[in-house]
């Protein structure tokens, strides 16, 4: 059992490169309830031809290459996390609802805004949230979202208050900074320092950006 949940989000620019070729996971085995959520939307948006099912499937950590991903050690840590660390990783994707790092996806252009929002909300992908964090036992989950995108909406859409084990819930964003890179970058910057700090402190302020909390529990 790890002790915290981690989610931060997917993003646009994608790579084709396997990191991770020993890697696996099989996140529908891990929400056998709510599986079929995430099965037949990535069914309906493969027919729709957002999702290229004749590309190559490799790794959601490999796959995802913009801003966050792209900060050096980033990628590094949560493996080395995922395999001897505390935490647990679920990236939240506008394309597959819920991903773990080391599940393998095609490729896909979806953003997490609009009717997107709406159609996961409108199949419950909250509900599969809840059931990993039930079955995972953990007692913290922290979610790290940009502000102006939608998937804080879809995280503060799950029934936290139903876990008696979670002492601490929420997520992050950050505030008073210009332009998307220097916003997903610092946020990912921020999300290794709090890895590191075991979460223990959260600072109201980062390279020179507000720091938000968002609690849910």
């Amino acid at each position: 059992m790890k002790d915290a949940l981690v989610i931060f989000q997917c993003c646009k620019k994608k790579a084709n490169i396997e990191l991770y070729p020993d890697e696996d996971f099989d996140l529908t085995a891990r929400v056998p309830r709510t599986k079929e959520v995430l099965v037949s939307s990535v069914k309906k948006f493969s027919r729709d031809g957002i999702i290229d099912t004749l590309s190559r499937p490799i790794t959601a950590l490999s796959r995802y290459d913009g801003h966050f991903y792209s900060v050096p050690g980033l990628r590094s840590n949560v493996a080395k996390e995922i395999r001897h660390g505390h935490c647990e990783f679920l990236i939240m994707s506008a394309g597959y609802g819920f991903v773990h790092p080391f599940q393998r996806i095609h490729n896909y252009e979806q953003r997490m805004t609009g009717k997107t929002t709406r159609y996961w909300l409108d199949v419950e992908l909250p509900r599969v949230l809840e059931e990993f964090l039930e079955k995972g036992r953990h007692r913290r989950a922290y979610g790290f979202f940009s502000k102006s995108a939608d998937y804080g909406k879809i995280f503060a859409e799950v029934d936290w208050y139903r876990f008696k084990e979670l002492g601490e819930a929420g997520y992050f964003y950050l505030d008073g900074l210009r332009g998307p890179s220097k916003i997903l970058k610092l946020s990912a910057l921020l999300m290794l320092r709090l890895l590191d700090g075991n979460f223990k402190e959260k600072p109201q302020s980062f390279g020179g950006a507000e720091v938000v909390f968002v609690k849910m529990v």
